[in-house]
């Protein structure tokens, strides 16, 4: 029985670790990629319960302002269209600055958490 020469034996061993190499990268990257996810889900999840608690903020402070501008001018219509007025008037000006003042900042935060560079300390 003949013995495997060294040569033989060194690219034997050089194709197992290149094979354990690539899959442990490829593990590496699945992991991550994972990770990744989960925070965008997490992050979008925190922002759904944020954006709900301020809807319900900005709704009874609307309807406290709304009663109380109808007191001041005695006249519940005028109370509820100063307030529906002021959101008018918001609502025209984020759509035409939508692109600067809410896409810029949803595409910077999902980005961030993309090319966020993990902390080997940890």
């Amino acid at each position: 029985m003949e013995q495997p020469s060294p040569k033989e034996h060194f690219f034997s061993d050089l194709k197992n670790l290149v094979v354990d190499y690539l899959q442990n990268r490829l593990e590496l990257v699945r992991l991550s990629a994972f990770e990744k996810i989960a925070k965008i889900i997490a992050l979008l999840f925190s922002g759904m319960i944020l954006t709900m608690l301020i809807f319900f903020s900005v709704l009874f402070i609307s309807l406290m302002a709304g009663f109380y501008f109808s007191n001041l001018f005695q006249n519940t219509f005028y109370g509820f269209a100063i307030v529906a007025g002021f959101y008018l008037i918001t609502f025209i000006v984020l759509f035409i600055y939508r692109k600067q003042l809410i896409e810029k900042f949803i595409v910077n935060a999902v980005v961030k958490v993309l090319f966020e560079e993990e902390d080997e300390t940890k």
